[in-house]
């Protein structure tokens, strides 16, 4: 059986996502957000737990909250060599002019609004 669970910070600006399977922690993310900017980080899928959908869980799950939350949108800095697995979720490519020339060489920006989501959902 998979569960999802939030681990609420001391931190109030940030909230942990784990995923179990079997009683044991396969999975897991960071939501967290700055000036109504909600952003997902730190996900992690266990090596031998990896292509079985638990990263899919795990941002689905963080993306739900954080809508919930009242966001309309939620944003990841995502290496280039994954930025699909998260397209594929939903997200999409956002070009940031201020971002540094180191930052922009190491990692994509991608965005998902609400309202993407749901028309992509009306499909």
């Amino acid at each position: 059986m998979i569960q999802g669970k939030y681990i609420y910070s001391a931190d109030k600006n940030e909230i942990k996502g784990v995923v179990l399977a079997q009683n044991r922690t396969v999975a897991t993310g960071r939501l967290y957000w700055e000036n109504q900017i909600y952003y997902i980080d730190d996900i992690t899928v266990c090596k031998e737990e990896q292509g079985k959908g638990y990263g899919d869980f795990i941002v689905k799950m963080l993306v739900d909250k954080a809508f919930r939350e009242g966001t309309g949108e939620v944003i990841i800095y995502s290496p280039y060599m994954v930025a699909a697995f998260f397209e594929k979720i939903g997200f999409t490519s956002v070009k940031n002019e201020k971002e540094d020339e180191k930052q922009k060489e190491a990692k994509v920006k991608l965005r998902l609004r609400q309202e993407d989501l749901l028309r992509k959902c009306q499909k």
